[in-house]
């Protein structure tokens, strides 16, 4: 197995051989190329990785879990409950939204997940974990869930609920200038172990996309993902009735109009500290701010229906965040409790007091992240 050094090295040379690429092209380079951070490095959630994540916690799953049910409700129908899940990870809130979704769904239901992850090494972690999983489950258990992975764009026919949460952050942005009219970043490989970028005019549509959804003053910069549109599509193309939360965090137009992000909201993560994207990749997570905006225009012109954002906190309050609390707290010496919980969870409802103010409050992702909730009918 390659060292980072080794597979930094692989990347540059890789880099060498494309050429210039556009701010987008390298990023998606950097996440999911063949020696992108999400396919050679990818550490998710807990102290020894480069991020935390909600996913990691049974509570977001089980929590998720009730919404889904309701979805599933709301369908009026007596067929199986389809989830997709976009961005997976490492599989863990799969098995926590499943643990939670064969308790609550009536026992003759079927429950068929499908997880969506363009990193071949995290499908591999998620087999894994979905294989132990799935061989501790009731027989029963066992006969109603199917558990399958696909790519997309993903057709289905049907009725169908989707979950992403921290996906629409990861999706490749272009970086624009405003310099009497728009520039898009260039990087290109400058020698074995550095990156150049420079600016060039912004082609025509980018322009376009970014006189509606970036009012940033002259001589600042800021992002846009030209794919917004593409994926939305894809997303409503997934069954004949999509329900479709989105949990992530982002920024208005109204906020891009004050000024408030002069150099863009891009940035990278590494071992829980930002750090440059550049002097860091392909060693670290790279994210941006999703535009709301953009996001909301991108998913009516899919037919979606768009529900007013909630904040996390809300969401996971509305659904029933105490109520699991409880139910693990109450179950937690079972068996089942036992195999689902990670090692890191204490029994007592009090123990979990750390996962709530992480996940509800406003000093951590209650406030900043966000829930969008879109239905296509």
């Amino acid at each position: 197995m390659e060292n980072d050094w080794q597979v930094r090295s692989r990347f540059f040379e890789r880099l060498e051989t494309m050429g210039p690429l556009t701010f987008g092209e390298f990023m998606q380079e950097a996440l999911i190329g063949p020696y992108g951070y999400y396919t050679a490095r990818a550490r998710i959630g807990g102290a020894e990785a480069d991020f935390f994540t909600a996913a990691g916690s049974p509570l977001f799953g089980y929590t998720l879990a009730n919404r889904i049910v309701q979805a599933w409700r709301d369908f009026a129908v007596d067929g199986p409950l389809r989830l997709v899940e976009l961005g997976p990870g490492e599989g863990k809130n799969a098995v926590h939204m499943a643990t939670r979704l064969l308790q609550l769904l009536p026992d003759e239901i079927p429950l068929s997940i499908v997880l969506v992850d363009p990193s071949e090494a995290l499908v591999r972690r998620q087999k894994s974990l979905m294989e132990d999983f799935v061989f501790g489950l009731a027989e029963n258990d066992r006969r109603r869930l199917t558990i399958a992975w696909e790519t997309l764009p993903l057709r289905g026919e049907g009725d169908v609920v989707v979950v992403a949460n921290e996906v629409l952050d990861a999706l490749p942005v272009e970086r624009l200038r405003k310099e009497k009219g728009w520039q898009r970043m260039m990087v290109k490989a400058d020698g074995p172990d550095g990156l150049l970028t420079y600016w060039e005019a912004a082609p025509n549509q980018l322009a376009q996309l970014a006189n509606r959804f970036l009012p940033i003053q002259e001589g600042t910069s800021a992002e846009l993902c030209p794919q917004m549109h593409s994926f939305f599509e894809s997303v409503g193309g997934m069954g004949n009735r999509v329900r479709a939360l989105f949990i992530d965090y982002g920024i208005t137009t109204e906020e891009w109009r004050s000024g408030i992000r002069p150099s863009g909201t891009v940035r990278a993560y590494r071992n829980h500290e930002i750090c440059d994207v550049l002097e860091a990749t392909p060693w670290c997570d790279i994210t941006a701010d999703v535009n709301w905006d953009h996001a909301f225009d991108a998913a009516s012109a899919a037919g979606f229906t768009i529900s007013p954002l909630k904040t996390q906190g809300s969401f996971l309050m509305e659904w029933g965040i105490m109520d699991v609390v409880s139910h693990l707290a109450e179950s937690s010496s079972s068996e089942d409790n036992a195999r689902t919980l990670s090692p890191t969870f204490e029994p007592q409802a009090a123990r979990y007091a750390g996962q709530i103010k992480q996940l509800v409050f406003p000093g951590g992702m209650g406030e900043r992240f966000l829930v969008m909730e879109c239905e296509k009918v």
